[in-house]
């Protein structure tokens, strides 16, 4: 089995683009360890990650970065073989084909729709469903590779942690989990501070494994963030930048 991962913001970024997309990796690799996830390989490849394992990896949705990633069948571009195996993945009900051609191939990405969607129309006289399908066969061809599969799992998007600098996070009330969590969606890596009250911040791990909590602030923070939002805004008298991720959040 091969996972496909694919981005969103990391996709925009210009010539330090392989910075980010090697962050990514890294920050792949210890998810898995973390959750003892066994794999084989994990490969870069025109804007997407292939990860070669045989276990499920349903952690990957902790991992910031990722949009959306699937479990999927590789095997060599051919359409027939393409076109037997979309006729494999269909169980019953409605159904849609998604195709995305990556790199070229003899065929537009809309046109391998209409071709296999056909050829499992003719095979099973199924009912095709372009808005809400029972089941969405997805197709993305690449270096002369087909990836098929049924799902895409969403990841929790924003940027890798560590590509951005070391943010203070002042453990105060059960708000500072989520701003420390947005903080690393723009990837910050987020070391906690001990404020003497008692907030669970386990959940943090998983998006994180290697998360710290420390009593006092470390000199080399480039910024703190706390959880202040309009209606209990504090003066803070810090020497560096304060940031405050949820001040916004009235408004909703």
């Amino acid at each position: 089995m091969v996972v496909i991962i694919r981005y969103a913001e990391i996709g925009i970024k210009g010539q330090n683009r392989s910075f980010f997309e090697r962050k990514l990796v890294k920050n792949i690799k210890t998810c898995l360890e973390y959750n003892k996830i066994k794999f084989e390989s994990i490969e870069r490849m025109n804007g997407r990650m292939f990860i070669y394992t045989s276990d499920p990896c349903n952690q990957l949705s902790k991992v910031f970065g990722i949009s959306s990633f699937s479990e999927a069948t590789e095997m060599d571009y051919n359409f027939d073989a393409v076109c037997e195996k979309a006729l494999g993945l269909y169980t019953k009900g409605t159904f849609r084909v998604t195709a995305n051609c990556l790199t070229q191939c003899d065929l537009t990405s809309q046109k391998m729709n209409e071709e296999v969607g056909g050829y499992i129309v003719d095979k099973t006289k199924a009912k095709v469903s372009l808005k809400n399908p029972d089941i969405n066969i997805g197709i993305e061809v690449l270096n002369k590779k087909a990836y098929l599969f049924t799902e895409k799992k969403r990841g929790p998007g924003g940027l890798p942690i560590g590509t951005q600098g070391l943010v203070a996070v002042l453990l105060e009330d059960k708000d500072s989990i989520k701003a420390a969590m947005l903080m690393m969606k723009r990837g910050c890596v987020v070391v906690l501070i001990n404020s003497g009250k008692d907030i669970d911040y386990k959940s943090l791990f998983d998006y994180d494994p290697k998360i710290k909590l420390k009593d006092s602030i470390p000199n080399n923070t480039s910024a703190i963030a706390v959880s202040d939002k309009l209606p209990n805004f504090k003066k803070r008298d810090f020497d560096k930048p304060v940031l405050r991720p949820l001040v916004g959040e009235w408004l909703e």
